[in-house]
C-alpha cells in the first residue's frame, strides 16, 4: 500500500479510540469508525465519522476530504468539478496532518479550562501552520466585541501589551483583519502586510510580513471567535495552510463550547459551595430568626461578585399583590420621600420579574419607559426572582451607574444565589410570623438528617389540604409542627384551632368540637361555636386523637368525608371547610386491631403520616437545642449574656448529650431553664449540671445506654454532633459517648464506620 494511504488509514483507529473516551459514542458508532479502515470508499466513511466526532457541517467535511484525497491517494486531478490545490513543498505533506488528526483533537481537548483550551488551540495551530506569532480572540456577544484570551507575548509591541484579555476589535471603531473576518465570517490571507493594497492590517508584533485569519464558527454559523497567525516571511501561508487552519478552527469551536459548559457548571458548583459555607458560618445551625440579616448577607454577596454598590430586595405581599421593599443598600440612595416603598406586580423591571418569574438584564434603563428609580444616576439593572417551591416570594435587584455593567454570567450567578437563600429567608419569615402570632411556642431546632428529612416532608405537606397524622412521643413538638403546616399553607390567613382530646372533659368534648345551642344541656345558657366553625377555611388540630370517644369518631368521620356536622341540641346541618391535623403518641393501628379506634377514620386521617423522632434518636441536635433555649430564657430573665455559645463548657454539653430525655424537647427546655435560674457560673460546668440534676432528682448518665443495634447510630450521631466545618473531632466524640479514644476507634473499626460514611446534614430548623 502507498505510504500516504497507510498514514491516512492509520488516522482512523486513533479517532475511534478518541471517540470512545472523549465523546462517549455508542458502540455502533465505534464499530463504524473501525470498519472504515478497510475496503473501497474508506475515505468517504472517514469523513462521515469525522463529521460525527467534530460536529463539522458537510462543507467543512469536504475540506477535510480534499486534503485526505489529495495526499493519501496521491491525486492532483479534479474531484466533483473542483480543482484540488497543489501541495506546497515548503510545508509538511498533509498525510502527516491527516494521520495526526486524532492526536490533534486530543491535544486541543486535553483541558476543561477555557484559557488552557485556547492556549492549546494556539499552540497546535502555530505548529501545523508554522507561524511566528498568533492569538485567539473570543466574541463577547453581549457587548459585540472580540476579547483576546490567548496570544504570543514575544516581540509584542508595547502599545498592545495591555490589550491581552481586553478588547481587540470593536465592531464600531478601528479597522483590522480580525474585525473584517468577524463581520464576513470568511477566512482572510494577507501575503504581504506592507502592500499598498492592504487596508485591514493592524500591526501588533515586530517584523511581521504575512497574516492568516480564520473565523471559529459553531454549527449554526454563529461566530465564536477568530484565530490569527502571523509570520516574518512574505507569502508564508498557502492554500493548504488555509484549509488546515479552517479545520483546526472548527475543532477549536467544539472544544471552546465544551470548556464554556464545564466552567459554567464548575462556577455554579463553587457558587453553591460558597453560599452554603457562608450561611453555615453565619447561622451556625441555629434557627434563623432575622430575615433582614438574610437579605443583608445576600446583597453583600452580590456586591462582592460584581463590584456593584446599589441594590435592594422586594418581598411579595400575596394579599395586596404588591412588592414591599424589605432591604435596600447603596451610597446613591434617593431620599425616602422620593422613592416608593412598594412596587406593583407587573410594573417596572422588578414588577415584571415578580409577575413572570423570569430574570431580567437591562443594560440601559433609559430605554425602559416604566423604570422605577430607587437610586440616583442608575444606568443598568439586574433583577432575579427569589422562588420558594416554584412560587415567587421576592425579587433581588442589583443596580449600577454604568451601562452594560452586568453579564449573562452575573444573571446566572444571582439566580443561583437567590435560589439558595430562599429557604433561609422563608424560615426567618416563618419564625418572625409565629413569634408575632402565638409567641415563643416550641421551636424545633435541628441539623440532623432525620430532622432535615422531616422538614422537607412538612414543607411539601403544607402546600396541600390533605389530612396529616403526626405520630411521636410526648414532648417532641407535635403541636408546633401542626402550626408550621398551617402557617405555611394557603389557609394561613384563617384561624388555627387546637383541642387536646385527653385533657377535655368527656361530657364537654362534643360541644368543644361542634358547638351547642342554648338549652342543649344543663348549663348551656347561650349558643356556642365549636372549634370547627371557629376554624372555617382554616385548620383544626386534634391532639391525642387516640383517646377520642368511640361514638364521636363517627361524627368526626362525617366532617372529614362531607364537611358537615350538627351542633349539640341542633337539628340543622352546618357546612364547614377545614383541614384536620391529628396527633397521637399511641400507635393507632394497634388501637384499630383492638377495636378502640375506627378503621375508616384511621385511613381518613392517615393520608400524610409524619413521624417525629424522639430526642434520643437525634442526639446531635441536643447542643443546638440547649443553646437555643439558653437564648430564649436568658432574654426572658434579663440575664446579661454575651453569647449563647459561651454558656456551656464542653463537658457540660457532654452530660446533656448523654441524658435519656424521656420527656424529649420539653424536658430539655425545662432543664435549661432551671440551669439559668439556679446556676451562677458562666460557662456552666459539668459539676454545675450534675448539681442541678441532683437538686431535682434527675439521674446523671455517665455513658450512653444503648442497645446493641443502636451503637452504630449513636457513634454516627456523636461524630456528627462534634464535627466542625466538615471535619471530624473523634476525641470530642469519644467524650460525648463517655468512652476513651481507643474504645471509639475500636467501635468504628468493628462497625466499619469511616470518615466518609458520616453524613454532614445542613443546619436548619423547623
Amino acid at each position: 500500500m502507498h505510504k500516504a494511504s497507510e498514514a491516512a488509514h492509520a488516522a482512523v483507529p486513533r479517532i475511534g479510540e478518541l471517540a470512545f473516551c472523549r465523546y462517549d459514542l455508542k458502540p455502533e458508532a465505534i464499530k463504524r469508525v473501525l470498519k472504515a479502515q478497510n475496503g473501497a470508499g474508506a475515505s468517504r466513511r472517514f469523513g462521515e465519522i469525522a463529521q460525527e466526532l467534530t460536529l463539522l457541517d458537510s462543507g467543512q467535511v469536504e475540506q477535510l476530504l480534499t486534503i485526505q484525497r489529495a495526499y493519501a491517494n496521491g491525486l492532483s486531478a479534479e474531484s466533483n468539478g473542483t480543482p484540488l490545490p497543489e501541495p506546497n513543498r515548503a510545508n509538511p505533506v498533509d498525510t502527516e496532518f491527516v494521520s495526526e488528526l486524532g492526536s490533534i483533537v486530543k491535544e486541543i481537548n486535553s483541558s476543561h479550562k477555557l484559557r488552557r483550551t485556547l492556549d492549546n488551540v494556539l499552540k497546535v495551530s502555530r505548529k501545523w501552520v508554522r507561524a511566528d506569532y498568533g492569538l485567539v480572540a473570543i466574541r463577547d456577544s453581549e457587548n459585540d466585541v472580540l476579547r483576546i484570551e490567548s496570544m504570543t507575548e514575544v516581540d509584542l509591541l508595547d502599545e498592545f501589551r495591555h490589550r491581552q484579555h481586553h478588547v481587540l476589535s470593536l465592531f464600531e471603531g478601528e479597522a483590522s483583519i480580525a474585525k473584517h473576518v468577524a463581520e464576513t465570517k470568511s477566512p482572510y490571507v494577507c501575503p504581504n502586510v506592507l502592500s499598498d493594497d492592504e487596508q485591514y492590517y493592524l500591526q501588533m508584533w515586530r517584523d511581521v510580513r504575512s497574516n492568516i485569519t480564520v473565523p471559529m464558527l459553531d454549527r449554526q454559523e454563529s461566530l465564536i471567535g477568530v484565530l490569527v497567525l502571523e509570520s516574518r516571511e512574505v507569502g508564508a501561508f498557502s492554500e493548504f495552510d488555509q484549509e488546515r487552519l479552517k479545520l483546526l478552527a472548527n475543532l477549536a469551536s467544539v472544544a471552546i463550547k465544551q470548556a464554556w459548559e464545564y466552567e459554567k457548571q464548575e462556577s455554579e458548583r463553587n457558587l453553591l459551595f460558597d453560599v452554603a459555607r457562608q450561611y453555615s458560618e453565619i447561622h451556625q445551625g441555629l434557627i434563623v430568626e432575622d430575615s433582614n440579616k438574610v437579605l443583608q448577607d445576600l446583597l453583600k454577596l452580590c456586591f462582592s461578585k460584581t463590584g456593584a454598590r446599589n441594590g435592594f430586595v422586594a418581598l411579595m405581599d400575596d394579599i395586596e399583590q404588591t412588592l414591599d421593599i424589605a432591604h435596600i443598600e447603596g451610597p446613591h440612595l434617593l431620599p425616602e420621600d422620593q422613592r416608593p416603598q412598594r412596587v406593583e406586580v407587573g410594573r417596572g423591571i422588578t414588577g415584571r420579574v415578580a409577575a413572570t418569574g423570569v430574570p431580567l438584564l437591562v443594560n440601559d434603563v433609559a430605554l425602559e419607559p416604566d423604570f422605577v428609580p430607587f437610586f440616583a444616576g442608575i444606568a443598568s439593572e439586574l433583577a432575579v426572582p427569589i422562588k420558594y417551591y416554584g412560587r415567587v416570594i421576592g425579587v433581588l435587584n442589583v443596580e449600577s451607574r454604568q451601562k452594560n455593567a452586568f453579564t449573562r454570567r452575573d444573571l446566572e450567578t444571582f439566580f443561583a444565589l437567590a435560589d439558595q437563600c430562599a429557604p433561609l429567608l422563608r424560615e426567618a419569615q416563618f419564625f418572625e410570623f409565629t413569634q408575632e402570632k402565638f409567641g415563643e411556642g416550641i421551636n424545633l431546632v435541628g441539623a440532623s438528617r432525620k430532622m432535615n428529612a422531616l422538614r422537607q416532608m412538612i414543607m411539601r405537606a403544607a402546600r396541600s389540604d390533605a389530612s396529616v397524622l403526626l405520630e411521636g412521643e410526648s414532648g417532641t413538638g407535635k403541636e408546633f409542627i401542626a402550626k408550621n403546616l398551617h402557617f405555611n399553607s394557603r389557609r394561613r390567613l384563617h384561624d388555627f384551632e387546637a383541642l387536646n382530646c385527653i385533657n377535655t372533659q368527656a361530657d364537654l368534648i362534643e360541644s368543644e368540637l361542634f358547638g351547642h345551642v342554648k338549652g342543649a344541656f344543663t348549663g348551656a345558657y347561650a349558643d356556642k361555636l365549636g372549634i370547627f366553625e371557629l376554624a372555617h377555611k382554616g385548620t383544626v388540630f386534634l391532639d391525642e386523637i387516640g383517646d377520642l370517644q368511640f361514638d364521636l369518631q363517627g361524627k368526626l368521620l362525617r366532617v372529614l368525608q362531607e364537611g358537615t356536622f350538627r351542633r349539640v341540641g341542633d337539628s340543622r346541618v352546618q357546612k364547614v371547610d377545614v383541614r384536620i391535623i391529628a396527633a397521637t403518641n399511641k400507635p393507632l393501628e394497634r388501637l384499630v386491631e383492638e377495636g378502640k379506634f375506627r378503621e375508616d377514620l384511621f385511613y381518613r386521617l392517615n393520608v400524610v403520616p409524619l413521624s417525629l423522632p424522639p430526642l434520643r434518636q437525634r442526639r446531635e441536635d441536643i447542643p443546638l437545642l440547649a443553646k437555643h433555649f439558653v437564648g430564649k430564657y436568658a432574654k426572658k430573665e434579663k440575664l446579661p449574656l454575651e453569647s449563647v455559645e459561651s454558656f456551656f463548657d464542653e463537658e457540660a454539653l457532654c452530660i446533656l448529650w448523654r441524658q435519656g430525655w424521656r420527656g424529649n424537647i420539653r424536658e430539655l427546655e425545662n432543664f435549661v431553664y432551671r440551669l439559668i435560674i439556679f446556676s451562677d457560673l458562666v460557662p456552666v460546668t459539668a459539676d454545675e449540671v450534675t448539681r442541678v440534676c441532683e437538686m431535682f432528682g434527675m439521674e446523671v448518665e455517665t455513658k450512653i445506654a444503648t442497645r446493641r443495634g443502636d451503637v452504630y447510630s449513636e457513634v454516627c450521631m456523636a461524630l456528627q454532633a462534634t464535627a466542625f466545618n466538615g471535619r471530624l473531632n473523634k476525641a470530642k466524640a469519644a467524650r460525648y459517648l463517655g468512652w476513651d479514644s481507643n474504645t471509639l476507634y475500636e467501635k468504628m473499626r468493628r462497625l466499619k464506620i469511616s470518615d466518609r460514611s458520616i453524613d454532614f446534614a445542613p443546619a436548619g430548623s423547623v
